[in-house]
């Protein structure tokens, strides 16, 4: 499954959220998990909404405290990410954020 979590911004995320852990289960049962927040969010050329979104290195499990590190870390995986292609957008916004 190609699931992306929109937050409001990813700076202001704090360890202990849910969206982190609805994020880190996800990723290690094997699907594809990316962040991003609204500001993150365009067209492409082809009218496409994409959103530039990062995640974390695929191939090991991570521990909760190791996946938002490297998440907000420059070892993060950066990527445009073509919304039509999803299975899953995941809306977690905090309004009083």
């Amino acid at each position: 499954m190609r699931l992306l979590i929109l937050v409001n911004t990813l700076e202001t995320q704090k360890p202990g959220q849910t969206t982190f852990g609805l994020a880190l289960e996800a990723f290690n049962r094997g699907h594809q998990v990316w962040v991003t927040s609204a500001g993150h969010l365009s067209y492409d050329t082809e009218d496409h909404v994409v959103a530039f979104a990062r995640t974390v290195p695929a191939g090991k499990k991570y521990s909760y405290d190791k996946f938002i590190r490297t998440l907000g870390s420059e070892d993060a995986v950066h990527e445009n990410i073509v919304v039509d292609d999803l299975d899953v957008l995941l809306l977690r916004n905090n309004p009083s954020a």
